[in-house]
C-alpha cells in the first residue's frame, strides 16, 4: 500500500472517531435530560473496504452496496392482508411529504384520484394521509400494518407490483436487495433522475426504474404514471 495514502487516511479516521466521541457524548447527555430514560448511543465505522481502492474483476463484490434488511429483527405484524389480495395489482404510494426539496409535488391527492379511477382493478396503498377521495381501491397502510414505520413499509413493499414515491423515506427504504431482484417496479416523481434509483439501476433490468419529472402538471404526471403501471 502507498504509505502516503496511509498517512492521509489514518488521521481522517482518527478525526472522525474523535468528533463522534466529543459530540456523541454531548448529544447523549441532552437526550437523557429531556427523556428521563436510560438511553445509549451506538456508533461504528466499517473498515472492511477502507483500503479496497482497486476493483478486482475476479472478486464478485458488486452487490455489497445493495441494501439488505433482515425483517425478522423488527417484529413486523399485519392487521389485515385480505384488503389487497383480491386486486390484480398492488401499488404502494409513498405519499409522505418530501422534506429535502427533491420533488415539487406537495400532495398526492389529485394524482391518486386520477390514477385510481383509471385502474379500478388495482389497489393503491397510501403511506400517509393526503387529499384523495374515499374509494374502495385506495387504502391507508394503517389499515394493513400494525405499526406504520419505515421498516414495516419496506417489508410490505416486497409484496407490491409497483412502488411509487418522491424519493423520500418510505420509497428509499424500499430500495432493498429483495426488491431489486424481484419483478416489481419503481416510479419516482422528483426533480432529478439520479434520485430514482440511487445508483442501483446497474444491478437490475433496464425497465426496473421509471422517472417522472415533478415539474410538469399533475394531470401529465397522472397520465405518465398510468402508462407505466398499465
Amino acid at each position: 500500500m502507498n504509505k502516503y495514502l496511509l498517512w492521509i487516511i489514518a488521521p481522517s479516521v482518527f478525526f472522525i472517531c474523535l468528533q463522534y466521541h466529543f459530540f456523541g457524548n454531548r448529544l447523549e447527555k441532552k437526550r437523557r435530560v429531556y427523556s428521563g430514560k436510560n438511553e445509549f448511543t451506538v456508533g461504528f465505522y466499517n473498515l472492511e473496504n477502507l483500503f479496497d481502492t482497486i476493483n478486482d474483476p475476479k472478486i464478485n463484490d458488486e452487490e455489497f452496496y445493495i441494501p439488505e434488511v433482515n425483517y425478522k429483527k423488527y417484529n413486523i405484524k399485519y392487521k389485515n392482508t385480505s384488503l389487497f389480495k383480491k386486486y390484480k395489482k398492488i401499488v404502494l404510494l409513498c405519499s409522505n411529504t418530501p422534506l429535502s426539496g427533491q420533488s415539487n409535488v406537495n400532495d398526492f391527492g389529485d394524482i391518486i384520484n386520477k390514477v385510481s379511477d383509471k385502474n379500478p382493478n388495482y389497489v393503491f396503498i397510501v403511506t400517509n394521509p393526503c387529499n384523495y377521495l374515499p374509494k374502495s381501491n385506495v387504502i391507508s397502510i394503517d389499515d394493513i400494518l400494525v405499526k406504520n414505520d419505515l421498516f414495516s413499509i419496506s417489508h410490505f413493499s416486497t409484496k407490491c407490483d409497483y412502488i411509487v414515491g418522491r424519493s423520500s423515506g418510505p420509497y428509499s427504504f424500499s430500495l432493498t436487495k429483495e426488491n431489486i431482484k424481484n419483478k416489481n417496479k419503481f416510479v419516482s416523481i422528483c426533480n432529478c433522475p439520479t434520485l430514482v434509483d440511487f445508483g442501483l439501476k446497474k444491478y437490475c433490468s433496464s425497465d426496473k426504474f421509471h422517472y417522472i419529472n415533478s415539474n410538469i402538471s399533475e394531470e401529465l404526471i397522472a397520465k405518465e404514471l398510468n402508462e407505466i403501471i398499465k
